[in-house]
């Protein structure tokens, strides 16, 4: 019977302990992501992830901007780590020195700690939430990270929620709808801040080439009227070709679900069609069709 009980204890204690490591290992990665802020006219960053090998010798960094004045470390070794802190060898203008970071599991905030400064702290809604793809076209998001089996192809420009990193690789979402775990290279992918489009995007005109477009909103819908240039042969005028597409606003993205060839803002007057993407990039203010960038018409 002792020994039944023992057993019994045992078995709940492993059962308990693989429970808790499991989640340890998916949530409490605090000191991986990337942050930013503005006080005035000083603007903060921290980018890091202390749990993957790095490639280029590297942790990440944090650096401080204010007119023209700047201050930067690279964290470039790691002496300790656990749930809440870690200790680590930052390098700057003043060659390798000790720092620390610390971690509030109560309010999330990540706190650095640099040589002879103040601490500073980067709350949670200073994280980066997304990431977004910049650096090729329909580039794998796959089940594991590098050599994972492709789980879908992702469009330049496309955004998802990032959800952490794994061996270097951003672990992400695939969509609001689609809530399976993928991950994408950060050879192709970027930390993204604010995946919204603004109201203004939609009052101007993109163009690139012989190609141009322009949005209207309409409460839920968009509207987008394409005007796309053919030269004819043995003319010198090119002559346009237009046509009118509607859909609606998810995250960065514009999916149309409906086309016509006539001038028209009724949905029920036009066809459906395969959904057809835009994606937006706020940081330079363009919009990505078909893996191309296309900027404000001057």
């Amino acid at each position: 019977m002792r020994k039944w009980i023992c057993l019994s204890l045992i078995s709940v204690v492993c059962g308990f302990l693989s429970v808790h490591a499991a989640v340890q290992s998916d949530n409490t990665k605090p000191f991986a992501g990337k942050w930013e802020y503005w006080e005035d006219n000083c603007q903060f960053q921290l980018e890091l992830d202390l749990y993957s090998t790095p490639t280029d010798g590297s942790y990440g960094y944090y650096s401080l901007s204010e007119d023209g004045y700047g201050l930067a470390y690279s964290i470039v070794d790691i002496y300790l780590i656990d749930e809440t802190g870690a200790s680590v060898a930052v390098e700057g203008s003043m060659g390798k020195q000790n720092a620390e970071f610390k971690y509030n599991p109560t309010t999330q905030e990540v706190t650095f700690l640099p040589p002879g400064a103040d601490p500073v702290a980067f709350r949670q809604k200073d994280k980066y939430n997304y990431v977004f793809v910049n650096g090729g076209d329909k580039i794998d998001v796959r089940s594991t990270p590098v050599s994972g089996a492709p789980l879908m192809k992702a469009d330049r420009g496309q955004s998802f929620r990032v959800l952490g990193k794994e061996n270097g690789w951003f672990k992400v979402e695939l969509s609001a709808k689609d809530k399976r775990v993928g991950y994408l290279s950060p050879e192709y992918a970027s930390y993204l801040k604010d995946n919204t489009i603004p109201q203004e995007a939609f009052t101007k005109i993109y163009a690139r080439d012989l190609t141009s477009f322009a949005l209207e909103r309409h409460g839920d819908h968009v509207f987008m009227e394409k005007t796309t240039m053919y030269p004819p042969q043995g003319e010198s005028i090119p002559t346009p070709t237009l046509e009118y597409y509607a859909g609606e606003i998810e995250g960065n993205a514009v999916i149309f679900t409906h086309f016509s060839g006539m001038p028209t803002q009724d949905i029920n007057k036009m066809g459906l069609i395969e959904p057809y993407v835009i994606y937006y990039w706020k940081e330079p203010g363009i919009f990505i069709m078909e893996g191309e960038n296309y900027a404000e018409s001057m």
